[in-house]
């Protein structure tokens, strides 16, 4: 689904974020970018522990949210979530599925709704104000005001996230 000459940027994106250590990194689990930043996280992962086998401990965790089941999800998402819980110890990576209906279109904003109040509830704040300015959001977008990244982002800002940040990237064969 992502245009080819975007790879490249989704790549370096999630590598980079990956190298800073943030405590957790949630992945809604749907194809396209949800998919490749998945995959590239787990390929970070596996470059600094064979670098340096002490940075294990330091490694986020990474919660993967799906709307109903792992097995509703698209094939490739399947494939690179379970290479990854065969290459991470499950103290780092947890699969969390909601078991909504997988027909009802309002079941990936469910989703989302539990990606950002698992980031607010991840910190280890004392206060709301410091809950939201200790999470982020990383959202690789069409640009579209409809739809899943769109409003995922406009819930991270109202709840005031620290870090917010939207990256345009196309579709394949065209269009954004």
């Amino acid at each position: 689904d992502l245009h080819p000459d975007d790879f490249k940027l989704v790549n370096d994106t999630v590598a980079e974020m990956v190298r800073e250590r943030p405590s957790l990194i949630i992945f809604g689990g749907a194809r396209g970018v949800d998919t490749i930043a998945l995959q590239v996280t787990r390929e970070t992962f596996a470059r600094i522990v064979c670098k340096n086998k002490g940075l294990a401990s330091e490694l986020p965790k990474v919660l993967v949210i799906v709307p109903a089941t792992l097995a509703d999800q698209p094939a490739t998402a399947q494939r690179v979530v379970r290479e990854f819980q065969r290459a991470c110890h499950p103290s780092f990576f947890e699969v969390k599925e909601l078991g909504l209906n997988p027909s009802n279109r309002g079941s990936p904003l469910r989703r989302n709704d539990v990606m950002i109040a698992a980031a607010l509830k991840w910190s280890h704040a004392k206060t709301p104000h410091e809950f939201a300015a200790s999470a982020g959001c990383l959202a690789f977008t069409d640009g579209s005001e409809r739809g899943g990244s769109h409003y995922t982002v406009s819930e991270a800002r109202r709840a005031k996230f620290g870090y917010v940040k939207e990256i345009r990237v196309r579709r394949a064969g065209g269009g954004t």
